[in-house]
């Protein structure tokens, strides 16, 4: 861990990663839902939905494309849909039944609200929560503190 600009910076290397993204799989498997289908929340979600896909044994995967932005006056809204699931990946599903959303972090919580909104029944799981966040999604692995900032294993 290191601090920098006030924030302290906590590294996930490749081996953590994979183990959080197994224990979210079993997590998920433990709620005896049925899920069909994963809703990747792109580009956090892509790593961790591919290894829970793998994991889960489920083929069918689509992304929701999402900008965030931290101030919110910049775009006059905090997050913005850059692209919707394909329409035949929503077929039967459109309120979100039967949909796992996996994403890396709910940090605001924010993301993952903005999801909600569009498909009330799914499900969301991340890898990571952050206080803020953490009501946002069904599950996730480990907390950390609101001030920290998360450098990924892709990042680097």
């Amino acid at each position: 861990m290191f601090v920098s600009a006030g924030k302290e910076e906590i590294f996930i290397s490749w081996e953590r990663f994979a183990q959080d993204a197994r224990a979210l799989s079993q997590k998920i498997v433990a709620t005896c839902k049925a899920f069909d289908r994963i809703l990747c929340v792109s580009r956090g979600g892509l790593n961790p939905a591919a290894f829970v896909a793998r994991e889960l044994e489920l083929r069918h995967v689509d992304t929701i494309c999402l900008e965030s932005y931290a101030d919110a006056a910049r775009s006059g809204e905090a997050v913005r849909l850059l692209k919707s699931p394909a329409p035949e990946f929503l077929s039967g599903a459109e309120t979100g039944r039967g949909i796992l959303v996996i994403d890396d972090l709910t940090d605001t919580g924010k993301t993952a609200e903005f999801v909600r909104r569009r498909y009330p029944d799914c499900f969301i799981a991340c890898l990571y929560a952050k206080p803020q966040g953490e009501a946002a999604a069904d599950c996730f692995i480990t907390s950390f503190p609101q001030e920290s900032w998360l450098v990924f294993p892709w990042e680097t």
